[in-house]
């Protein structure tokens, strides 16, 4: 089970950088509109 996870980080290693860093630009986006709206 294991060496299949390694295959799959190995060989999608960018592509799941890329979604996590899509997330977390999501996730800081909507962080910075609510700080937005406790400012107000």
């Amino acid at each position: 089970m294991y060496p299949i996870i390694f295959y799959y980080l190995f060989f999608y290693s960018d592509f799941t950088d890329g979604v996590i860093r899509y997330l977390a630009g999501l996730i800081a986006d909507s962080i910075d509109d609510k700080w937005q709206a406790l400012r107000l």
